[in-house]
């Protein structure tokens, strides 16, 4: 930004100037007052330069055309704007801010080029004239957004039993090995054709207690045992892993 003095203040002041001692000596002093006042008083211009805007400070209304924030875009010499388009300027000449580094919106700690934080929902809106409750932000090969209409399709969770088990009295005991799904290979991982293997959700199985007769309740992928209520007593389940749980999605 380039600041201009606006005005200067000139300050003239006047003292005596005395010689390594002063003496008393009426005399004397009555012929100083004889004396015309500039053999007896020394002269000093003091200039005060102001400068408008200020290269710091606070405004509570700034108002530009244009405005170039950085520690390399301040020089003019090497970004100027151009005045029509083409004319060899290093900023294009529709462009009315533009900032080198980071920017942050409800932030003083920006960790990327644009940071947006807020305290509620709906910290950021876009409103490009294709806007619709429903439609997702999609990006072109150039990184252009548009709001359009979600692609559809369907996910759901894949459940895999492994390749081997011991079992006891017809109950699963330990499941080991390569997970056996209907129908998958290839890139699409452990799904089915027609679906991409999206996330693996981890190891599901049931959570069973007992000795000659077990009881048990399903064991969510990832999830962990509590206890199983046997003839009104609790009693600690234990994990009995069937196989890996995955999100297939079209």
């Amino acid at each position: 930004m380039l600041v201009q003095p606006m005005y200067a203040l000139r300050i003239k002041k006047r003292c005596i100037v005395f010689k390594n001692k002063f003496l008393f000596f009426p005399p004397l002093i009555f012929i100083l007052f004889l004396i015309p006042n500039y053999f007896l008083f020394a002269e000093e211009t003091l200039t005060i330069t102001s400068y408008y805007p200020s290269p710091y400070g606070s405004y509570n209304e700034l108002r530009a055309k244009r405005i170039a924030i950085g520690d390399n875009y301040i020089n003019t010499t090497t970004y100027t704007w151009e005045a029509t388009d083409g004319d060899g300027g290093e900023v294009d000449y529709l462009a009315d801010l533009i900032v080198e580094g980071r920017v942050g919106i409800g932030t003083v700690t920006p960790t990327v080029p644009l940071h947006v934080t807020g305290t509620s929902t709906g910290a950021v809106r876009i409103v490009d004239g294709n806007q619709a409750s429903g439609y997702v932000l999609t990006s072109d090969a150039n990184g252009v957004g548009k709001w359009q209409a979600s692609s559809g399709g369907t996910s759901y969770t894949y459940y895999c039993y492994n390749s081997t088990y011991t079992s006891m009295f017809g109950v699963v005991m330990a499941s080991t090995g390569t997970p056996q799904c209907t129908d998958s290979g290839g890139t699409r991982g452990y799904c089915p054709a027609g679906y991409t293997q999206k996330l693996a959700l981890g190891s599901w199985g049931i959570c069973a207690a007992g000795v000659l007769t077990y009881y048990g309740y399903f064991l969510p992928p990832s999830g962990s045992c509590g206890t199983v209520n046997i003839s009104g007593t609790d009693f600690a389940a234990a994990a009995v892993v069937y196989g890996t749980a995955y999100v297939c999605s079209q």
